[in-house]
């Protein structure tokens, strides 16, 4: 047995069979997996294991990075086992502009198409050019372009069905050389119009450091919940109820609301129960104080959601994978 618990940032106790660190695609060749229980992991910022996996751990290791300069964009390529935030430093510093917004998110590159990350304003979605993948039973490798990946709000074709045996091994951006920044969210709005993608990115790390826990102090998994999206109906009876509440609107895609928002007013900002608890600055965070356990956050995120829902009429869905003995559990 593997102890999983250096290999998730909410660093709840678990174990799984094997893991398996890949870090080219040929290593792959020498892993039999057809007949097994197996998953893909990433840094683990992602997902909380809640109890014993009865399975093996896949992980793609690969740290390759090109810059390739063109008339009129950047094209980076990174290996799925690139931390996100070093290659946005590290693209950012060579005064690159474009991802910026996603700086300080935790994971890896490879999770960053997987999740589809985004954060004020940015989604990964809108920078990718394409993924490369191959399939763990058949040891196809594939190029995705960035319509076959199907990206959504914190989803892609990764977490479906079609591609659960996908491994994401490469990802492909195209950053345009005519950068535009996006200063529209709170906090933002604040830079000037001669504002930089450095100086952007330093003021992103500045918000999210005054707001979020730092895992390797305090173990979390970021933000737990997605962002509940609503009709344009729906969001305002609520916002007649609750005049203060926060509203996003989504084009076609009807009215967005904040998590936190709606779980802080359920009074759950700051709760704790055993170890298991909600950020003091930020109710969307769930935190592990240090002996916490898989069932008391199941426990605990089952009440938030039943709470809010009883509250608010809305069923949020955790962002975080929840992983059981045998896979995903879905709340």
């Amino acid at each position: 047995m593997v102890n999983l618990k250096n290999r998730h940032t909410l660093s709840l106790q678990a174990s799984c069979n094997n893991l398996y660190e890949v870090e080219n695609i040929q290593d792959l060749d020498s892993l039999d997996l057809d007949h097994q229980h197996y998953f893909v992991l990433g840094g683990g910022s992602n997902v909380a294991f809640v109890e014993d996996f009865d399975g093996d751990i896949v992980t793609f290791t690969n740290k390759q990075l090109s810059i390739t300069e063109n008339d009129d964009s950047w094209l980076i390529e990174t290996g799925a086992g690139v931390v996100w935030h070093d290659l946005v430093l590290q693209v950012t510093q060579k005064g690159i502009g474009g991802l910026e917004n996603l700086a300080l998110i935790p994971g890896n590159c490879g999770a960053a198409a997987v999740q589809n990350i985004g954060a004020y304003g940015v989604e990964f979605s809108a920078l990718c050019k394409g993924v490369q993948t191959v399939n763990i039973k058949t040891k196809e490798i594939k190029e995705l372009t960035n319509p076959e990946c199907c990206f959504g709000y914190r989803n892609s074709i990764f977490k479906s069905t079609a591609g659960s045996d996908l491994l994401v091994t490469k990802i492909c951006l195209q950053l345009p050389k005519k950068w535009t920044a996006k200063l529209t969210y709170q906090g933002l709005d604040s830079l000037t119009t001669g504002a930089t993608p450095l100086s952007v990115m330093n003021k992103v790390i500045e918000i999210r450091q005054s707001k979020l826990p730092d895992p390797a102090k305090l173990a979390n998994a970021g933000s737990f919940f997605k962002n509940p999206v609503v009709t344009a109906e729906v969001a305002c009876v609520l916002k007649e109820r609750y005049p203060e509440m926060p509203t996003y609107h989504q084009d076609k895609n009807g009215v967005k609301l904040s998590s936190g928002w709606l779980i802080e007013k359920a009074g759950f900002k700051g709760k704790k129960v055993d170890s298991i608890g909600t950020y003091e600055k930020h109710a969307l965070v769930i935190v592990n104080y240090g002996q916490g356990s898989g069932q008391t956050l199941l426990r605990f995120v089952r009440d938030i959601k039943e709470q809010v829902r009883d509250l608010f009429s809305v069923t949020l869905e955790n962002e975080v994978l929840l992983i059981g003995k045998n896979g995903v559990i879905n709340l």
